[in-house]
């Protein structure tokens, strides 16, 4: 654990190591730069800035995805996560970097483009 971060934590918790508030700091402290929850919501943040290839105002999978794990995350209590829920998470930032490079970095005849509208005129 870096310098900085051990403050923190003996700052907060000062009951001394334990599993829940270890995992309260590095996966669901929004405030923290180094935690998960910081982490998705700039991902959440810079995918909202960029354009997109609907014009019907539904979200692309990457911001979806994204929205999805940062409402789980949100919710999540530090003292009752299940175990697997940290690995379910990195599948689900897998799944992620897949969409978003699918999205933003295609190749092929697969390749997402924009889509013309077609109206009834």
């Amino acid at each position: 654990m870096c310098i900085k971060a051990s403050i923190s934590y003996g700052a907060r918790y000062i009951l001394g190591v334990a599993l829940a508030p270890v995992r309260d700091m590095v996966l669901l402290d929004p405030y923290n730069p180094r935690s998960l929850a910081f982490q998705v919501e700039r991902l959440a943040e810079r995918l909202a800035g960029l354009p997109s290839l609907r014009q019907d105002g539904v979200a692309e999978a990457p911001v979806r995805l994204v929205a999805s794990l940062a409402g789980e995350i949100a919710g999540a209590e530090a003292g009752t996560l299940p175990l697997d829920t940290v690995a379910v998470w990195e599948n689900r930032l897998w799944e992620i970097a897949e969409a978003v490079g699918a999205r933003y970095f295609p190749g092929g005849s697969d390749a997402a483009r924009p889509e013309t509208l077609v109206t009834l005129a």
